[in-house]
């Protein structure tokens, strides 16, 4: 997952997703299966509610950036761009991650190890093909980045 890119929204939905982890897990040992679906539901309509202002921010990471922080002008741009094409894969990101801890909590981890390997693969051959092949440089990677979100989710 890219846990180090664009700190602000990842840490604030992680945060909230943490507890998860125990809600579910007690749900399970109670055998409170409703409960599972319960926690899971919410958490998909709170974080779907939640992504639109965390992404709203990182379109206006360049401003805040730069105005706010003083960060020289041309790298406040390229975070800027990178959050902003970024943002596009924050809503699968979330959904995953809401997935994960539904099974996990469950104690099923093999369809997140698959998932997770698929889309890691995806990850590197369409880095590489970008890059070496095409020679495509930042937005590329940063497009790539955003859709190796959307194919862990699917």
């Amino acid at each position: 997952m890219h846990k180090k890119n664009t700190l602000s929204g990842f840490s604030l939905a992680y945060g909230f997703l943490s507890s998860l982890d125990a809600l579910i897990s007690q749900a399970f040992g109670a055998r409170c299966y409703r409960l599972m679906g319960l926690y899971s539901q919410r958490a998909v309509i709170i974080m779907s509610i939640a992504s639109i202002p965390i992404a709203f921010l990182w379109t206006e990471t360049f401003y805040i950036l730069h105005y706010g922080l003083g960060i020289d002008r041309q790298t406040a741009k390229l975070a800027g761009e990178w959050a902003t094409i970024l943002s596009f894969g924050l809503w699968p990101t979330l959904m995953f991650e809401i997935l994960r801890k539904f099974l996990q909590g469950g104690q099923i981890v093999w369809p997140v190890v698959a998932a997770t390997c698929i889309s890691t693969a995806f990850n590197i051959i369409t880095c590489f093909i970008s890059t070496v092949v095409y020679k495509h440089g930042f937005y590329a990677l940063a497009v790539i980045s955003a859709l190796s979100q959307w194919v862990v989710s699917i």
